[in-house]
């Protein structure tokens, strides 16, 4: 889990990651790390404006383990409420997303959904993005699957101020502003998803990777002096992980582009060229990408380059 923290102050810092008892910075592979220890440094109360709690594949944990990692989303966010966001990033519902109700697993399905959920604390902001698992595990029921977890993250909601985005199967980007943070959501399966992304239900704003890589640029140009500027997707721009080629004896296979979920087939590299061309395009001096893979964060920007877990970035 990251929990990034957004200063009052306009005055543009250098980001300081720290972690309670240290965090990792993953070089090679994930399991490959060095550990730093450093001293915790939280600002006061009054001078946050916003919070952001960012946690992916909370969809995973076995039914007899689930407990410890959203118990304690649950408590620190509910410190203060009013200015709070959780973002899940994508792989909400494991293995498949959510079936057609009435198959046999769809009882599970919503039992995953409804556990994170249930961690959100009244008067927070709930967000969830889309990741590979939630598209039906790239099956064909895919666009179906992310819809239903739509309707069903609604119907959970109870209230909440809970929703998925984008929606409706579309990439996006989705833009939601606080303050001065500018979070943008996208949904990085639509570009590596090899069955239908569309139908005649999908009226989405931007439909083809050209129109979806313009509307990212024109979206990370946030007016205003100070924004802070955070894209939230499920797939990283680069990763030390199995999908990067580095793990297993399948590592040198998917260093070749072996499959779509891995960062050098050609889908990975369309998606992720987008996605860096809409970076180098922000006028934004506090610009980061965050993902969820594998089971850690991706954060890039002028002030921080690193993988870790977990973590808080005071911007």
């Amino acid at each position: 889990m990251i929990w990034l923290a957004i200063r009052k102050n306009i005055a543009f810092r250098r980001a300081r990651l720290v972690a309670r008892g240290g965090f990792a910075v993953v070089a090679i592979a994930s399991a490959v790390g060095c550990h730093h220890h450093v001293k915790l440094e939280e600002p006061p109360g009054d001078q946050i404006e916003t919070t952001l709690f960012l946690i992916g594949d909370a969809g995973e944990p076995d039914p007899r383990q689930v407990g410890a990692p959203l118990d304690s989303l649950t408590a620190l966010a509910s410190v203060a409420p009013e200015r709070t966001i959780i973002v899940f990033l994508g792989d909400n519902v494991y293995p498949g997303g959510i079936p057609a109700e009435g198959a046999a697993e769809w009882a599970d399905a919503r039992r995953r959904l409804e556990e994170q959920i249930r961690a959100i604390p009244p008067g927070v902001r709930g967000i969830f993005v889309p990741g590979n698992h939630d598209w039906a595990n790239e099956t064909a029921f895919g666009l179906y699957s992310i819809r239903l977890q739509e309707r069903m993250i609604a119907a959970l909601a109870q209230g909440k101020n809970v929703r998925l985005i984008p929606g409706n199967g579309c990439p996006g980007p989705v833009s939601v502003d606080v303050g001065r943070l500018r979070l943008v959501a996208l949904d990085t399966q639509w570009w590596l998803h090899s069955f239908i992304v569309r139908d005649s239900s999908s009226h989405c704003a931007a439909s083809t990777m050209a129109t979806v890589t313009a509307a990212l640029r024109s979206e990370v140009r946030a007016p205003g002096e100070g924004r802070v500027v955070l894209v939230a997707a499920h797939h990283p721009l680069m990763t030390g992980g199995a999908h990067g080629g580095y793990c297993g004896v399948s590592g040198p296979y998917r260093r070749f582009g072996g499959a779509s979920q891995d960062i050098l087939s050609s889908g990975n590299r369309t998606m992720r060229d987008s996605i860096r061309s809409a970076r180098n395009s922000s006028s934004a001096r506090r610009w980061a990408i965050v993902t969820s893979r594998p089971l850690t964060f991706s954060i890039r920007s002028p002030s921080a380059s690193l993988v870790c877990t977990p973590c808080q970035a005071w911007l």
